[in-house]
């Protein structure tokens, strides 16, 4: 009997296909990149990435307006192309949605998108709509990165500082608020029936529906010279990190007091009497960048960061890979950080 995608989840899923994959001089990255990587000459590699927004899975209708979709489905975009140092210049974009969808929602999608791409200088340049059982949209984003900046996985060595460029876990934390019933509308905020507490929750909806965009501040990182791998993390720090320490062939040790957790989870965790670090190092879409720089830099770096107001927070080692990774509780004991999500199971 032949396994299902539910057995053998996303990341086997991608191994098996990584088969069909073309390489030849020009392609430089296609696999375990948050983007393609493409030599067409010159002094800039071509960046190619696409991802999609499925109705049920990324994203509740009820959550958010077309508005806010339109500006996320393009962010979440974007942040591929600043985890390479990229700058963003064209996106397409797919869309499938069914017959009886008001025009007024779409229309609000494309100007959501349309806004945030005029913030960061990207043009639309095309796409396709096809009808569907439910609403799906897919961009497709094309950048560009000096050649002697980009950024990949695979180059973090022992003794590297492990960095994040915000505070984790806010927007897993909209979404726990949300199922819960709160409800941004406009500029209001809807309490559930008997809820009278709204401390921080329109900032951790906020977080989940309209996220952070890295792609600025993943090109900085870049300009520096002194980051080593990077990847940006939309499926929690436990998952990216073993994506991350997968390609460079090392492992990783998160010290757990470093890690810097939003206040709505703070607040909120605790108010359910859980553990907020579960959250900060398994809750996925924050969009922030998780990043290793070398460590004989690392002082140089703080103090650059430190100079261009850049807030970054440092939160372990690279160690070798035998160590696999580990998480150090402040008494010096440790525990292995494994799971994360994956689509399929």
């Amino acid at each position: 009997m032949s396994e299902t995608l539910a057995q053998i989840g996303e990341k086997q899923l991608l191994q098996l296909l990584k088969r069909y994959l073309r390489t030849d001089a020009e392609i430089i990255r296609i696999f375990s990149e948050d983007c393609a990587v493409i030599d067409t000459g010159g002094a800039y590699f071509r960046l190619y990435t696409v991802d999609v927004l499925v109705e049920g899975v990324h994203f509740q209708r009820e959550y958010m307006s077309g508005y806010v979709l339109g500006r996320k489905a393009l962010k979440v975009n974007l942040s591929d192309i600043g985890a390479m140092g990229g700058i963003p210049e064209f996106y397409l974009v797919s869309l499938a949605a069914p017959g009886n969808t008001p025009v007024r929602l779409i229309e609000d999608m494309y100007k959501g998108m349309d806004e945030t791409a005029r913030e960061y200088g990207v043009r639309l340049v095309g796409g396709n709509v096809s009808t569907s059982n439910q609403l799906l949209l897919e961009i497709t984003m094309v950048g560009k990165v000096k050649k002697k900046q980009i950024v990949r996985r695979d180059g973090a060595q022992k003794g590297d500082s492990l960095f994040v460029s915000g505070q984790l876990g806010g927007s897993a934390e909209g979404l726990n608020l949300l199922r819960e019933g709160f409800r941004l509308i406009g500029n209001g905020l809807i309490l559930p029936k008997g809820q009278r507490d709204s401390h921080l929750v329109i900032e951790a909806i906020q977080n989940h529906i309209d996220p952070p965009c890295s792609v600025k501040t993943g090109n900085k990182l870049a300009q520096t010279s002194m980051v080593t791998s990077m990847i940006d993390l939309s499926d929690g720090v436990a998952a990216d990190l073993a994506e991350l320490c997968r390609e460079s062939r090392v492992g990783a040790r998160i010290d757990l007091q470093s890690i810097p957790i939003a206040s709505s989870v703070l607040y909120w965790e605790r108010k359910r009497n859980h553990d907020p670090r579960i959250l900060a190092l398994f809750g996925g879409e924050d969009y922030h960048l998780l990043f290793t720089v070398a460590g004989n830099q690392r002082a140089k770096f703080m103090d650059r960061m430190q100079k261009q107001n850049i807030t970054v927070y440092e939160i372990g080692k690279i160690v070798p890979r035998s160590r696999g990774i580990q998480v150090r509780n402040s008494d010096g004991s440790s525990f292995p950080l494994e799971g994360g999500y994956q689509h399929f199971q």
